[in-house]
């Protein structure tokens, strides 16, 4: 199959997220899609553009034996799609980029624009181009997102101030369940592991949330939980200055028999697991309950970064995931 065909199946895959891109003037700030040599955006009266990038790859983020091309562009956009979630970003659209292996063929490619048009649409943002390269090490997507947030609203990491309240939207460890059920040789379909297996393969980004939260004008600050909340959760609060104390008995872990079936325990998972994709967020004690935000501890003067956990359990002192760790 030639480059042009690959990426004509990739668009008809698509779909919808293609025809959003193509709206013209009004439709989410896209004045141009796919088919030119870059898209064009007109920015929404007093709007600031949020940016950013995620990438996907073979033996590091998915296996192909867990994940389908069509999974794979739902996970891929869902990833990325947080990112604006934790500005308070309205998405716009996306760029794909593909380095694709030897074999990588027709079905496979409308299989992934199907998965990623649904996850576009779905958010009501276009598929606005990319880029097709081939890969000599596995399939590789790279999801490049772009959104607008009301100017001066954007969520921010560093408005974390001593005396805030700390909040974390939904169920953690889910994932991270999912992943280890699946490591472990684990049947996707397990009616136990189901829930946790879509999570990790279907990650619903908190953008209403994350729209809610910059609407109200406040102080805030966020962050998505793609590394797990016992890394992420330093990220923040160094960005800030503080440092946190957090209650184990708030964590907001997966259903105790789903940890028990794993030799964990809820708070373990809820700490260390990654790729939920949920919502961290520090601020005024009154966000309790807004949108699922469950408060997990407080912001508390220390060294910035550190974090101090009572209430002791299994995993405690775990790190979360590092790319880059040996």
């Amino acid at each position: 199959m030639r480059e042009e065909e690959l990426v004509d199946e990739l668009l008809a895959g698509a779909g919808d997220a293609c025809a959003q891109a193509s709206d013209g003037p009004g439709g989410g700030g896209v004045v141009l899609g796919p088919g030119d040599d870059a898209a064009l955006l007109a920015p929404p009266a007093g709007h600031t553009a949020a940016w950013s990038v995620d990438d996907h790859i073979e033996g590091v983020h998915f296996r192909a034996a867990w994940c389908s091309p069509r999974a794979l562009g739902r996970k891929a956009v869902g990833a990325a799609l947080s990112d604006l979630a934790a500005m308070g970003a309205r998405p716009a659209g996306a760029l794909l980029a593909l380095g694709v292996p030897k074999g990588f063929g027709r079905n496979e490619a409308r299989a992934l624009g199907l998965g990623v048009g649904e996850k576009l649409s779905a958010a009501r943002a276009a598929l606005l181009g990319g880029n097709v390269a081939r890969s000599t090490a596995g399939l590789r997507v790279s999801v490049s997102v772009l959104g607008w947030v009301p100017a001066g609203r954007g969520l921010l990491r560093g408005r974390a101030r001593t005396g805030d309240a700390l909040f974390v939207s939904g169920t953690l460890g889910l994932a991270r369940a999912g992943l280890l059920h699946l490591e472990r040789g684990g049947d996707p379909r397990e009616e136990l592991f189901a829930p946790a297996v879509a999570r990790l393969l279907d990650p619903e980004p908190r953008l209403a949330l994350g729209e809610t939260l910059a609407a109200r004008g406040e102080r805030v600050a966020c962050m998505d939980l793609s590394d797990g909340l016992a890394r992420d959760l330093p990220r923040l609060l160094a960005a800030s200055g503080v440092a946190a104390r957090v209650d184990a008995e708030r964590l907001p872990g997966p259903p105790a028999d789903l940890a028990r079936a794993l030799g964990e325990t809820p708070a373990a998972l809820a700490w260390v697991g990654g790729e939920d994709y949920e919502l961290l967020v520090a601020g005024s004690h009154e966000l309790e309950g807004c949108n699922d935000l469950r408060r997990i501890g407080c912001v508390v003067p220390g060294p910035p970064g550190a974090v101090r956990v009572s209430g002791e359990f299994p995993g405690a002192r775990a790190k979360g995931f590092d790319h880059l760790a040996p």
